[in-house]
C-alpha cells in the first residue's frame, strides 16, 4: 500500500495503518479503504492511497478530484484519475 498527499493529515488519520489492519481483520480491501476515507474526512485531510491485496485486486481512493494513481501488473498499465 502507498499514500501520498498532505503528510500530517495522512499520519494524523493513520490512514495506512487502519487500511492494512482492517484488511487483515478480514474487510475487503475496497470497504477498509471507505471507513478510513470517511474518518479522514472529519479532518477535511488530503490524501490518497493505492493497495493490493494477497487476491491480486487493486484499488485506490482520494480525498480531493486532483490526484492520480497508476498501476502495472506485468501486462496492464492503467491510470486512475
Amino acid at each position: 500500500m502507498s499514500c501520498t498527499g498532505v503528510g500530517e493529515d495522512i499520519v494524523s488519520n493513520a490512514t495506512a495503518a487502519k487500511i492494512v489492519t482492517r484488511v487483515t481483520d478480514g474487510m475487503s480491501l475496497e470497504n477498509a479503504f471507505n471507513k478510513t476515507f470517511d474518518e479522514l474526512k472529519t479532518i477535511d485531510g488530503f490524501a490518497g492511497a493505492i493497495a493490493i491485496d494477497k487476491e491480486g485486486n487493486v484499488f485506490h481512493q482520494d480525498s480531493y478530484p486532483t490526484m492520480v494513481f497508476a498501476s502495472f501488473d506485468g501486462k496492464n498499465f492503467e491510470v486512475f484519475s
